[in-house]
């Protein structure tokens, strides 16, 4: 897997067909594979944050979730890298052959979000093989770890998706795969919102332009102004100082 570091981030020159032959080989084998989505806004957080650059950079698969850094690719001669962010791998996975694999869910802001997106890919999938758990904001009792730990290994699930979002699902996943059953995880971010219909997916044109940030600022200024006024200016500062290099 060729790979670049951000800013001490490592980030995979990978597309989704890359993307879907790894977790083909991933549900192929007998290991748990963690996968992880980095973008501008984790990049920025892990500048400060030790504990999550360490889980990003020691993770199975790290892929680019964000325009901004599948710049930091092509700037390195890395063309065939393309955006594989929550929502379209969410929905590659949710078809075809996949939808007959099982699927657990994890996150949601609350259960009605969770409830949502179980009955959305119900019915617009076909997937019947589907739980969930929405956790509570804050650390899990001991209680309720042993259900989602009993949960997850009586059903035995092809995908663990996580959606909590980052850090929270970082280490959420770092914490628990080892304990639970299933094969692939994947930390989501607000995937279970757009999934769900509870936040607007951006029209096509718009994610493929590179101002999809933009959409989503004018669709939830409120939630997104006070991080977004933080993070650009670091990882434009990143791009101009080049601050990104191949992995050997």
């Amino acid at each position: 897997m060729q790979s670049i570091e951000i800013s001490g981030v490592r980030n995979d020159s990978i597309n989704m067909r890359i993307f879907l032959d790894q977790v083909d080989e991933y549900l192929s084998g007998a290991k748990k594979r963690d996968i992880i989505l980095t973008g501008a806004h984790g990049i920025i957080l892990m500048q400060k944050d030790e504990e999550l650059r360490g889980i990003n950079n020691n993770a199975q698969l790290v892929t680019p979730d964000g325009m901004s850094t599948v710049l930091c690719h092509w700037f390195l001669g890395r063309f065939n890298v393309r955006k594989v962010y929550a929502p379209t791998i969410m929905i590659n996975l949710f078809s075809g052959k996949y939808a007959k694999m099982k699927h657990y869910f994890v996150g949601g802001k609350d259960d009605k979000v969770l409830d949502d997106l179980i009955a959305t890919i119900k019915s617009k999938y076909g997937i019947q093989n589907v739980r969930g758990f929405c956790p509570p904001f804050r650390a899990l009792k001991e209680s309720e770890e042993e259900f989602l730990v009993n949960d997850t290994l009586n059903f035995q699930p092809d995908f663990v998706w996580v959606g909590l979002g980052c850090p929270k699902q970082e280490k959420f996943i770092h914490r628990y795969m080892q304990r639970l059953g299933g094969k692939v995880f994947i930390g989501v971010g607000a995937g279970f919102d757009f999934i769900s219909g509870h936040k607007p997916l951006a029209p096509t044109f718009v994610q493929n332009s590179g101002l999809e940030w933009l959409y989503r600022l004018m669709t939830d200024f409120k939630y997104l102004w006070p991080r977004y006024k933080v993070i650009v200016p670091k990882i434009i500062k990143i791009i101009i100082f080049r601050q990104f290099k191949i992995i050997p």
